[in-house]
């Protein structure tokens, strides 16, 4: 139970402090943020039309040439010209109704492009029950979304906004 504690605490941390980094078997993995790119999850049901309107509109971000023939669960946008996306166009997408997450996307090993969404999989050591798991996410306003399937002990978490 205090390895779980431990790890969503770091895990919060890390996004709250907005660290470039991340422990993953005891090693920290240090992560590059990419100024020029953004990353959003759309919600649930998103108006796509609506929302491609919005970026269309937008002189400064363009769909990224990887998601123009999709269009789906999330999206990637680049800034355009070669600029830095500013926080105010960050807070912009960030306050659409028809996205729940836009952040800057980071960079792994210099060339691995990943995107940050509202949620984790935790997988419980033998000794952690399910209900002591659920006492934890109530505390830190998560929810467990599902059982994986495949792994015993392994749920899919999302942070509430």
């Amino acid at each position: 139970m205090k390895k779980i504690i431990t790890i969503i605490t770091v895990l919060f941390l890390c996004f709250s402090l907005n660290a470039q980094f991340y422990y993953y078997k005891g090693e920290r993995i240090y992560l590059t943020e990419k100024t020029n790119k953004m990353f959003i999850k759309l919600a649930q049901d998103a108006d796509k039309q609506k929302l491609l309107s919005v970026i269309n509109a937008d002189d400064s971000v363009k769909l990224s040439v990887e998601d123009k023939e999709y269009f789906g669960f999330s999206a990637i946008l680049e800034a355009k010209n070669g600029m830095n996306i500013s926080a105010s166009t960050l807070n912009k997408y960030r306050n659409n109704p028809n996205i729940m997450s836009a952040e800057l996307m980071l960079l792994y090993n210099d060339r691995l492009l990943q995107g940050i969404i509202d949620e984790f999989i935790v997988k419980l050591k033998p000794t952690t029950s399910l209900k002591q798991l659920q006492g934890l996410m109530s505390d830190y306003d998560c929810v467990i979304i599902e059982e994986s399937p495949y792994v015993d002990n392994e749920y899919l978490i999302s942070i509430h906004k």
